[in-house]
């Protein structure tokens, strides 16, 4: 896999191997892949709150120096801003 092409995935939860309390806390499934990769909120580009939420659309890459993690995530599935904060 080229760790330079664009990916597409889903948040999902920790995956139940995922223990230790310094664990990455968020986690993409790959569309095409089903392979699971790892990102801190540091790596969701994005204005404002860094975040994301369990089941919205990314688009990532794998990050080459580090197996198993995403960098550059950005959200697919904004919301609304006046129906988020309600």
């Amino acid at each position: 896999m080229n760790g330079t092409a664009q990916r597409f995935g889903r948040i999902i939860e920790a995956p139940p191997a995922v223990a230790s309390p310094h664990a990455v806390p968020f986690f993409v499934r790959d569309d095409e892949t089903g392979l699971v990769y790892d990102f801190s909120y540091l790596e969701v580009v994005t204005e404002g709150f860094r975040g994301s939420r369990i089941g919205e659309r990314v688009r990532f890459l794998v990050d080459p120096d580090r197996p198993g993690g995403a960098v550059y995530v950005v959200r697919l599935d904004l919301p609304d801003v006046d129906e988020y904060y309600r």
